[in-house]
């Protein structure tokens, strides 16, 4: 405490003012930074984890590279492609992309952060809570979209300030190279062309550097990356784009305004973020409206320009997202580019000025963040130690939904009987087998986990709804004649491939799974001879070549 502050309050400065300071917070912000990764690897390699939908969907795209895909660009089949061919196809071949990404986002953070505050206090606190945050750790390791999302936007970020700053043109190109490559992992990237625009105009001299031009540089290389998406698309009668903009839209007959959404669309950033590291940053977003509207100097200030460009970056995402909020629910990953400047500016008002209140809170909002986090390292410990029983015995009944490590558990079970039963049934009736699906995620984690990429499909709907659909269209069909097995999730049992087949029918459940005496998934298992179904896949792909058919 500075003895010299009437209301209690340490400059944030302080306790790195002596000799030595700023290499100790090096030296503090590269351990947090090692023992996250550490942390990572762990749960990637000793954890055994399964992949979660989306990563075995990437997968399979990666084994089909393309121009563009059914929802997004190339860039992650790009990814998953190169680290696999490092690693191998396995869960750690597939996340490695995640967790370098993620770590060249915290070192890159860490740089810019102290440069841009002229703190190395507020730098290494925004490590910190970033490492301490269930959400963007957990971002970190899973192979999506986001984590190289999030790194290019805090890259293009970076060489924005850059480029305000000196208004030098390799930093216009450097943000829309930035930008481009982002846009090949997620079209959300081209926000950040609102964010250029924002932040040119609460610059100094705002309207003179708009008419200077320099900003529309990056435009240039969003337009070239943007290029082989569009002609992909073109000859795919907009498939991607079709896409995008169903997500966008009311869901059938519902109103476009409704407030049934906001509220899971809240709690999902709440929960995920950690309450506390959530609160830190509404707060910091409105001190950065307090102190992007008026510059009034103050140990717990910003400068106006500054909290301006802060607030540039992040506020596209936010605002689009939060409107849309008002018709459907608002996934958690979505929001996260926002963060790349919300939390470096939560760090540097949490220690302006450091009271009592504010060293509690943030003490607080780490532990939970971080405690948060320890599901993923206890594993199968919990059930193991007999606890889920002790609790239901103690009359606190536990069921296997509240332990959300279920959703990555149990699919390289369900993975290798389906290939057991592919082969017996193969052996038995002397014909190719194939798997069906009634949803895309489940057909790419059958066909990552039971080594069948080629030979998985996802039932036809009646237009197309996913890479399987697209590819299907492209010409890869099962042969006619062939024996399908349709898997199941018993409880999430849907649509049925038996109009695709002519011949036998066969329903048994082959196993299940469970965790600690605790069931967690029976699998069933639909068996159809004679696949005699390539009329309807030909059906569909005139559907999308010719749309007055639909």
């Amino acid at each position: 405490m500075d003895s010299n502050n009437g209301q209690g309050a340490i400059s944030p400065e302080q306790s790195l003012s002596v000799r030595g300071g700023y290499g100790l917070s090096w030296i503090l912000a590269g351990s947090v930074i090692l023992l996250t990764v550490l942390f990572k690897l762990y749960v990637v390699c000793l954890a055994n984890f399964d992949l979660t939908f989306d990563e075995a969907y990437y997968w399979h795209w990666s084994k089909n590279l393309d121009w563009c895909y059914f929802s997004k660009g190339p860039g992650i089949a790009l990814m998953i492609r190169a680290t696999t061919g490092i690693f191998g196809d396995t869960e750690l071949g597939i996340r490695s992309g995640a967790i370098f990404c993620s770590t060249m986002t915290i070192c890159l953070l860490y740089v810019w952060t102290r440069s841009f505050f002229r703190s190395s206090k507020t730098a290494l606190l925004t490590v910190v809570l970033f490492s301490a945050s269930p959400f963007l750790t957990g971002l970190g390791m899973l192979s999506t979209i986001d984590s190289p999302m999030v790194l290019l936007w805090t890259l293009a970020s970076v060489c924005l300030w850059k480029a305000i700053e000196t208004d030098q043109y390799r930093w216009w190109m450097m943000v829309g190279i930035a930008v481009a490559v982002g846009t090949e992992f997620k079209f959300t990237m081209l926000f950040f062309l609102v964010s250029i625009l924002l932040a040119v105009l609460s610059s100094t001299g705002g309207l003179r550097r708009l008419r200077q031009g320099r900003w529309l540089v990056p435009v240039v290389f969003i337009l070239f990356a943007l290029l082989p998406i569009l002609l992909w698309n073109v000859s795919n009668d907009w498939i991607t784009f079709d896409h995008t903009m169903k997500k966008a839209s009311p869901r059938g007959t519902e109103s476009l305004l409704t407030w049934r959404h906001l509220a899971p669309s809240i709690g999902q950033q709440w929960g995920v973020m950690s309450p506390l590291i959530a609160l830190g940053v509404l707060v910091a977003m409105v001190c950065l409206l307090r102190d992007g509207m008026r510059y009034k100097a103050g140990v717990d200030r910003l400068e106006q320009r500054k909290a301006a460009f802060l607030l540039s970056v992040a506020s596209p995402i936010l605002v689009f997202y939060s409107l849309l909020a008002f018709h459907r629910t608002v996934e958690a990953n979505w929001m996260a580019p926002a963060y790349v400047t919300l939390i470096p500016a939560a760090a540097f008002y949490w220690l302006r000025p450091f009271t009592r209140t504010q060293q509690v809170g943030l003490a607080a909002a780490i532990i939970i963040g971080m405690a948060m986090q320890i599901p993923l390292v206890l594993g199968n410990s919990l059930y193991d130690a007999q606890i889920p029983a002790m609790l239901t015995r103690m009359g606190l009944p536990f069921r296997p939904t509240l332990d959300v490590t279920n959703r990555v558990r149990g699919w390289k079970e369900l993975g290798d009987l389906a290939a057991r039963e592919a082969r017996r049934w193969e052996e038995n009736t002397g014909r190719p087998v194939f798997f069906f699906a009634d949803h895309y995620s489940l057909a790419a984690l059958v066909g990552f986990y039971a080594k069948s990429p080629d030979r998985v499909f996802s039932i036809p709907s009646p237009t197309p709804q996913n890479q399987f659909d697209v590819w299907a269209i492209q010409g890869r069909r099962p042969p006619e004649g062939s024996v399908g097995i349709s898997v199941y999730d018993l409880a999430k049992a849907g649509r049925l491939a038996d109009p695709f087949f002519e011949g036998k029918t066969t329903d048994y459940s082959p196993g299940s799974f469970s965790r600690g005496g605790f069931l967690v998934r029976t699998y069933l298992f639909r068996v159809m001879e004679n696949y005699q179904g390539n009329d309807r896949w030909l059906e569909l792909a005139n559907l999308v070549t010719d749309p007055s058919l639909r």
